[in-house]
């Protein structure tokens, strides 16, 4: 072969190689696609019958859930306070059929959000919410609750001592000194109305010396 026709029979080679470097990764490329589909279509298939299987063996059951869930308040502003207990709520729930055996009112949070509320008696919204992902609440019996707000006071009042007994025997003990003695309490003001002082119980059944403590 000359010099003169080599470089045309180089690329010619070189398109040649070029096509079939084409129809390859073309092939590829279809295969790969219809066997996506295929491992698409088996994993379909095979999460519907394992769905199918575990709801004929342990179907669920949706049902009353008998014990009382307590209702804890939240968001309370700051310038008001709950007073009274609020009302307890049941809940109907689905869940399968070998979860039922387990559940108790400690599987659930109930709460109702009082941000925004005013002083007064208020029928609010109650949120009830499942720990475990395999229970869903369906409905909250009662779904609103009444709750009472009352505005927060501040008061002042005296500091005294209750001695719960006697010192031993041969001992005595003098007017017991306070410090301090007021101390500022907080509440609710139709119970603060009542408050007349503060109490700190000391024993002195065992006691033969001065004492100097601290005391709630």
């Amino acid at each position: 072969m000359s010099e003169r026709h080599l470089p045309t029979r180089i690329n010619r080679i070189s398109r040649d190689l070029l096509q079939t470097a084409r129809m390859l990764a073309a092939r590829f490329f279809s295969s790969l696609r219809s066997n996506l589909g295929l491992a698409a279509l088996a994993l379909l298939l095979s999460a519907s019958l394992w769905i199918f299987i575990t709801g004929e063996q342990n179907p669920p059951r949706s049902d009353t859930f008998a014990p009382e869930i307590p209702v804890e308040p939240v968001n309370v502003p700051k310038d008001l306070d709950v007073l009274g207990a609020i009302p307890s709520v049941r809940v109907r729930v689905r869940a399968p059929e070998d979860v039922w055996g387990d559940l108790s009112a400690s599987n659930f949070t109930a709460t109702v959000d009082l941000s925004g509320q005013d002083a007064g008696t208020k029928r609010v919204p109650v949120n009830v919410r499942s720990r475990s992902k395999q229970v869903r609440v369906l409905n909250v019996l009662p779904d609103r609750v009444e709750v009472r707000l009352e505005a927060l006071k501040r008061q002042t009042v005296p500091v005294k001592v209750n001695l719960l007994d006697s010192p031993p025997f041969g001992y005595t003990f003098e007017t017991p000194q306070v410090t301090p003695e007021k101390v500022t309490v907080l509440g609710p003001e139709s119970i603060l109305s009542q408050v007349d002082f503060a109490v700190a119980d000391v024993s002195l059944a065992s006691e033969k010396v001065t004492i100097e403590r601290s005391y709630r």
